[in-house]
């Protein structure tokens, strides 16, 4: 269980990035709430057990659904390979 944070990091806290050469803003971001971040570290909890579970077998075909021929970024063999 996590203990609770103090009532001060409850407040909504907002980061902006700021592009360097231009002083614009790029992007802003709203931190998670406290709650927020506790939910999702119990998902990771429960997440991470089930994944504990997986055999190293699968797990390694896991993997390789998210290697770049899988993205189709590259082809998959030199053959595939468009000849110019």
């Amino acid at each position: 269980m996590l203990t609770p944070v103090p009532s001060i990091y409850n407040m909504v806290a907002q980061q902006t990035t700021i592009v360097p050469h231009t002083q614009e803003p790029y992007v802003s971001r709203v931190y998670p709430s406290t709650e927020e971040l506790d939910k999702v570290i119990q998902s990771a909890v429960v997440a991470q057990k089930a994944w504990n579970a997986v055999s190293l077998s699968q797990r390694i075909a896991i993997g390789k659904k998210f290697t770049v021929r899988s993205l189709v970024l590259l082809p998959a063999t030199a053959s595939d390979r468009v000849k110019g």
